[in-house]
């Protein structure tokens, strides 16, 4: 149905011109299947029904101008739901006038590829959070949860500059002067070379710092360019047990008795390197790169003696266990007992006339006498030292001696006795020394030694 003719107002009387504009409105109403209605101007008092669309849904303008609605969009029990935006543009602040939103998420649209989500609450793959930052297909994810109130990610983290970290766990940091607080493990301050790893660097309870301090015996490299200063305290390498100094190093040997490296030393320039090592009681002065078994020197504290060229000196200093001093005051030599017999203690001894580096026992009254032996047992053909001069106890006859007695080769073989009658000739070439102490009856006695 439709009205289609206007009548012009000299038509109508005056009493009737009401009725023309009545007339004239509905002229301007096109109704009919046909064609979609027009409207130049309508008022609804009351409810207006449109059967085409959903209950619910948010009505707006299409493309066309005609009225329809999304499943997108929806408005039930003052709650506004969005479940679909395209790229929306905001120029203004968002204010949520201090209301409380659950379950808001700003997700990238798909096929952007690894841009950046950004999720606050929860969501099917980031559960119990509060502020993700992930990436399409979740490759990597930095999370912050309330309800254990950490800041983590699933992912190696690099920073630019600094580095690629796996994992980074922080309790308590008070930035103003760097203050980090105890955590569950009991201490201030830990370092791992790897995440699972023991501690590199531990500061714990008490002020202490310790490298590897749950597996002690790890290696651990610590590199310094400037200096250490150790106002206070002691120093220890190795086990600290019965170390009371303030610098203590322990070595790696099972053994006691086992040689293991101490103290090395290298001079700025060239590779000279000094090694003090140890070995049971002795203390080994060495070189060279590696360990040295043969040591330049070794000082053995149980004994007091001291090697050089040697490990083992049998004398209290010993250089190549040749020639060394005794323990009364003595030089001596090492020669080859050639005597036949073992050696007797305070024996004068001569030069052997068969055997190189070797001594025999001095003949009666001798003038050739060379020295005294120092240890009585030796065998026959082995080394021993002789004293040739300083002091030494002498082998004295039956007649005894007195201190400052004048002291010759005796009419006992091997033997020394008293001769205080100066002036003969023969005698001076049978002086062996003077006494310095009283012995009576035959013995040793301690004499000073020259020979003539």
């Amino acid at each position: 149905m439709g009205f289609g003719y206007t009548f012009p107002d000299e038509d109508w009387p005056s009493s009737r011109k009401r009725l023309r504009q009545i007339i004239q409105k509905l002229s301007s109403l096109n109704l009919g299947p046909e064609a979609a209605p027009t409207f130049g101007g309508l008022t609804i008092n009351g409810d207006l029904v449109i059967s085409d669309l959903v209950p619910g849904r948010v009505m707006f303008t299409g493309t066309n101008g005609e009225v329809t609605d999304d499943g997108d969009f929806t408005f039930e029990t003052d709650t506004l739901t969005v479940t679909k935006l395209a790229a929306t543009t905001m120029t203004g602040n968002l204010d949520m006038n201090g209301n409380d939103i659950d379950d808001v998420g700003l997700v990238t649209i798909t096929g952007i590829g690894n841009a950046a989500q950004l999720i606050i609450g929860n969501d099917s793959t980031v559960t119990s959070s509060v502020l993700t930052f992930k990436t399409i297909g979740d490759d990597g994810s930095l999370i912050y949860s309330a309800s254990t109130d950490t800041l983590g990610w699933n992912k190696a983290l690099t920073v630019a500059g600094i580095g690629t970290f796996e994992k980074i766990i922080v309790n308590d940091i008070d930035i103003d002067g760097l203050s980090i607080v105890r955590n569950d493990t009991g201490s201030f301050l830990v370092l791992r070379g790897q995440p699972t790893g023991n501690p590199a660097i531990n500061i714990g309870a008490g002020d202490t710092i310790s490298l590897n301090s749950a597996n002690p015996i790890l290696a651990v490299d610590l590199t310094m360019s400037g200096d250490l200063l150790v106002s206070a305290g002691d120093v220890f390498i190795g086990p600290t047990s019965s170390m009371l100094a303030p610098l203590n190093i322990t070595g790696d040997t099972a053994d006691i008795g086992d040689r293991h490296e101490g103290l090395w030393m290298r001079s700025k320039e060239g590779a000279w390197i000094v090694q003090l090592n140890v070995r049971g009681p002795r203390l080994e002065i060495g070189g060279g790169g590696n360990l040295d078994t043969t040591p330049a020197m070794s000082v053995n504290y149980n004994t007091g003696r001291v090697g050089i060229g040697t490990t083992t000196p049998t004398v209290p200093l010993s250089v190549l266990e040749k020639s060394g001093n005794t323990g009364i005051g003595g030089f001596a030599v090492k020669l080859t007992n050639k005597t036949g017999f073992d050696t007797v203690a305070g024996q004068l001894v001569i030069a052997s006339a068969g055997t190189d580096d070797a001594f025999a026992t001095a003949a009666i009254s001798g003038d050739n006498v060379i020295g005294i032996v120092l240890d009585g047992g030796v065998a026959d053909g082995s080394e021993e030292w002789i004293v040739i001069s300083g002091i030494a106890d002498v082998l004295i006859d039956a007649g005894g001696c007195l201190h400052g007695d004048r002291m010759i080769s005796s009419a006992t073989a091997g033997s020394a006795d008293v001769w205080n009658v100066g002036g003969a000739v023969a005698t001076h070439f049978l002086e062996i020394g003077h006494c310095i102490e009283t012995r009576v009856g035959a013995g040793l006695a301690r004499c000073i030694l020259h020979f003539n």
